[in-house]
C-alpha cells in the first residue's frame, strides 16, 4: 500500500528523472495516455489542432508541475500535444498506478486537484484576456507570467529576464505574428519599460509591466 505522506515529486513511485531533448514530443493530441510526467526542470509547451488543420499554442507547463493528469483520470484521448521547448528533465507514473496512488494517497489527490484547479483559473483568465486585453498588454501578460515562472526568487523593482521559449512560439501564444512581436517589443523599450541587450529583456519596473496590463496587480 503506498504511504499516504509521500506525495513529493520524489517520491520512489516516480522513475529516475531523465532529461529529453528540445523539440520532443511528449505526447499527441488524441492519443490516449499511457503515464503520467512530472516536470522536474524546463519549459513543455502545449498545442493544439483546429478543424482546419491550424496548430496553435494554447499554453505552457514549467517545472514543478504535472502532465497529462486530466486525460489519465477521466481515461480520455488527451486535447492537447506537448511538446519540450528546452533540454527537460522528467519523472513518469504509469497510468494505471497513478489512478491506483489517487484511491490511495489523499495528499496527492488532494495535491492533483489543487493543481487542476490552478490551471482552470488560469485558463480561465488567459481567455478573457484574449477576448479583452490588445496585444501590447497580452504581452506584458506573458512576459510577467515566464519572469515569475524563471525567476521567482528575483523578481523586484528590475530584472533581468532570458526568455525561455524563442521569439515565434512567444508570438504564437499572444496571437501575433513574429513582426508585430517585434514591433511591441520596440514599443514598450521605446516607452522604457523594458530594454533588449545581448538576448536579455531587462525589464525596468516590474510592478509597472504587470500593473499596466492588470490594475489589480502588485
Amino acid at each position: 500500500m503506498v504511504d499516504e505522506r509521500d506525495a513529493s515529486p520524489d517520491a520512489e513511485w516516480l522513475t529516475p528523472a531523465h532529461t529529453v531533448r528540445q523539440g520532443t514530443e511528449l505526447f499527441v493530441q488524441g492519443q490516449p495516455l499511457r503515464e503520467v510526467v512530472h516536470i522536474v526542470s524546463g519549459i513543455v509547451k502545449l498545442t493544439q489542432w483546429d478543424a482546419r488543420g491550424v496548430e496553435s499554442i494554447i499554453g505552457f507547463t514549467f517545472a514543478g508541475e504535472w502532465l497529462g493528469t486530466a486525460p489519465v483520470i477521466a481515461e480520455s484521448p488527451t486535447p492537447v500535444s506537448a511538446i519540450t521547448c528546452c533540454p527537460t528533465a522528467l519523472r513518469r507514473v504509469p497510468a494505471p498506478t497513478f489512478r491506483e496512488l489517487l484511491d490511495r494517497n489523499r495528499q496527492l489527490s488532494r495535491q492533483i486537484h489543487e493543481a487542476h484547479s490552478r490551471e482552470l483559473c488560469r485558463q480561465a483568465q488567459w481567455i478573457g484576456q484574449l477576448s479583452s486585453l490588445g496585444s501590447r498588454q497580452r504581452l506584458q501578460c506573458a512576459l510577467c507570467r515566464l519572469a515569475e515562472v524563471a525567476q521567482p526568487s528575483a523578481i523586484g523593482p528590475a530584472l533581468r529576464l532570458q526568455l525561455p521559449i524563442h521569439r515565434w512560439e512567444l508570438a504564437e501564444f499572444i496571437g501575433v505574428t513574429p513582426e508585430h512581436l517585434s514591433r511591441l517589443l520596440k514599443d514598450l523599450e521605446q516607452r522604457d519599460v523594458i530594454r533588449r541587450e545581448k538576448g536579455w529583456i531587462v525589464i525596468r519596473d516590474f510592478r509597472r509591466l504587470c500593473r499596466e496590463y492588470d490594475p489589480r496587480s502588485r
